[in-house]
């Protein structure tokens, strides 16, 4: 397949070559017509979902299985007959093994870290019952970055706040402020500012460029049908506030990436 001559001539490490993969498969567009289409629809082949440039759960898991298969990778998929969703498996060591099968869970519909199973799917779906797994290759390669599955986000969170910083950089014209960054939890500007907002986004333990790229396309471009709420009005409070602060808190066991504007 041309996908996997393209990424091994970016990469020839096992573990960033599925990172890329996984990224790849991720950003193809979830075909929502599809997903509420009443009148039944053939499966696409995964050629098909690359010439169309969009896929439902079950046609972007086979895309991606596909794509690990052939270059070596050991992966099955999991078939969740009663949820009706697929998503794909692939070989590890990690602690955080789905249900400790050995393979790790890889959601292809839209941007998730390896390894994190998302708590609720469109529609209030939450994945409770026991897969089907369906065998697609035994090849000897696996995926061995277990540093991220396995520790939670306060382990690494200064590579987050690292790579969302460089973003904001890029896109927005916000000048980073060390006081705001220590004033996240307090009830009170610190002094010389004369308004703020806190925004509060949740984050999973997985990789770090997985984690930006799912806030940027989930809270800031708010394009994730798993929002339980809209975050439309933060890309419009990033052009308004000119000064921002930004750390990772667990409030009641969750991780979020919190961030405070001000002027």
């Amino acid at each position: 397949m041309d996908i996997i001559g393209r990424i091994n001539n970016y990469t020839t490490d096992p573990n960033k070559f599925v990172d890329i993969a996984v990224a790849f498969v991720q950003n193809i567009p979830y075909d929502y017509n599809k997903y509420y289409s009443i009148i039944s629809e053939n499966t696409r082949f995964p050629v098909e979902v690359l010439v169309d440039n969009k896929g439902v759960c079950s046609e972007k898991s086979l895309l991606l299985a596909g794509i690990l298969a052939y270059a070596g990778y050991d992966v099955i998929l999991f078939e969740f007959e009663k949820e009706n969703h697929m998503a794909v498996g692939i070989r590890c060591p990690c602690k955080n093994s789905f249900r400790g099968s050995g393979y790790c869970f890889i959601e292809s519909t839209l941007p998730n870290p390896i390894g994190y199973v998302p708590e609720e799917y469109m529609g209030g779906i939450k994945l409770v019952s026991i897969p089907k797994v369906i065998k697609v290759s035994s090849g000897s390669r696996m995926y061995t970055n277990c540093f991220y599955i396995d520790n939670d986000p306060a382990t690494y969170k200064y590579e987050i706040i690292q790579k969302f910083r460089e973003y904001l950089d890029r896109n927005y014209r916000l000048i980073y402020k060390e006081d705001l960054t220590r004033s996240i939890n307090s009830l009170y500007l610190p002094y010389g500012y004369i308004s703020g907002i806190t925004w509060k986004l949740p984050i999973e333990n997985g990789n770090p460029d997985i984690i930006v790229a799912k806030i940027i396309k989930c809270y800031i471009e708010d394009k994730c049908y798993q929002n339980i709420v809209s975050y439309g009005n933060l890309r419009a409070d990033l052009t308004i506030y000119r000064y921002y602060g930004v750390d990772i808190i667990n409030e009641g066991g969750k991780y979020y990436l919190a961030l405070l504007l001000a002027k």
